[in-house]
Order: C-alpha cells, then sequence, then structure tokens
C-alpha cells in the first residue's frame, strides 16, 4: 500500500509541479515561513510567464513575487490559466489565499512558494499582474 505522501508526489511530478527527482516538502510538521513582507524575492522563474529561467546552470531572470494582502496575481498553469485574482487574508495556517475574478477563493500553500524558492518546481503557480499605469496628457 502507498502512503498518501507518496501518492501526491508522484500527482505533483505528473501534473509538472514538482520537478522529477526532487522531494516534495517537508512533512514534519514544521511550519512554513514566508518572508517578512510577503515579497518571495530571487525565484529563478520567467516573471512573464512563471516558467523555470535556469538554462545550464545560469540564472536567465531573476523575479519576485508580491504576495501581500492586495496584490494582484495571475494564475499561471493548469484548467484555469489566465485567471486573475487579489491576494486576500491568510490561512490560520499562514497559507495565502487569492479572491480570483471568477469568484473562487483559491489556497497557494507556503510550502509551495519555498519549493519554488529553492528551484525545486518547474514553473511558479501564479504570477504578478503589473499594476496599470495612466498617463496624463
Amino acid at each position: 500500500m502507498l502512503q498518501v505522501d507518496v501518492v501526491m508526489e508522484m500527482l505533483q511530478i505528473e501534473l509538472g509541479s514538482l520537478v522529477a527527482g526532487q522531494s516534495a516538502p517537508p512533512t514534519d510538521g514544521a511550519a512554513a515561513k514566508p518572508p517578512a513582507g510577503d515579497v518571495w524575492s530571487r525565484l529563478q522563474y520567467d516573471s512573464g510567464s512563471g516558467e523555470r529561467s535556469v538554462t545550464q546552470g545560469s540564472v536567465v531572470d531573476d523575479s519576485s513575487l508580491d504576495l501581500s494582502q492586495g496584490a494582484r496575481v495571475q494564475l499561471a498553469h493548469g484548467n484555469v490559466a489566465g485567471t486573475q485574482g487579489t491576494v486576500g487574508p491568510k490561512t490560520a495556517q499562514g497559507h495565502y489565499t487569492i479572491d480570483c475574478d471568477d469568484g473562487v477563493r483559491r489556497v497557494l500553500g507556503v510550502w509551495m512558494m519555498e519549493a519554488a524558492r529553492d528551484g525545486r518546481l518547474d514553473r511558479l503557480p501564479v504570477i504578478q499582474l503589473q499594476a496599470a499605469t495612466t498617463g496624463s496628457a
């Protein structure tokens, strides 16, 4: 019989959210810690697509992702790719909520952002929406 952790890791690899050969997030009960201010920096992912930007050991892009409450993001992959939303309050466990424009609140686990920071994801699950600039004539 397979343990749930093993099955979940296999599912993550199949869905492309975990690089094969890398380990899943720790399951020892230790709480993941977001950075101060909820801005995840030095991410080795393309800020426009969420794809990894490391080529033969060199970093092509070094982006950041602001997940502070009120920040605007877009889901980058999956069956709801392109859905935009606003980062809402954190859950009791410290995970991020995203109030999507389609009316659905989705949760982004801090463990997934830690995996991204460590380069263990093929792609980021969300990308930053740039604030609209208004020009004056």
